[in-house]
């Protein structure tokens, strides 16, 4: 429900999801703009990457290990 990142903590969802009603949870689905949208997009491909280049750092690093 939070995101706590460079962006700043926000709630992604809307109040009216919670509801039972589908048509106003259908309303609210669509509700963030472009910008927070490319927002946490760009913020989710630096975690990406940075777990990649973490893992293989491990790997190079422990070759030998993981070959055995």
């Amino acid at each position: 429900m939070f995101g706590m990142s460079e962006i700043g903590p926000w709630a992604l969802t809307d109040p009216a999801t919670q509801n039972n009603d589908v048509v106003l949870r259908m309303l609210a689905r669509n509700i963030m703009s472009d910008k927070p949208a490319e927002d946490i997009d760009l913020s989710v491909r630096q975690i990406i990457e940075s777990a990649y280049e973490m893992a293989e750092k491990h790997v190079r690093n422990n070759r030998e290990a993981i070959d055995k």
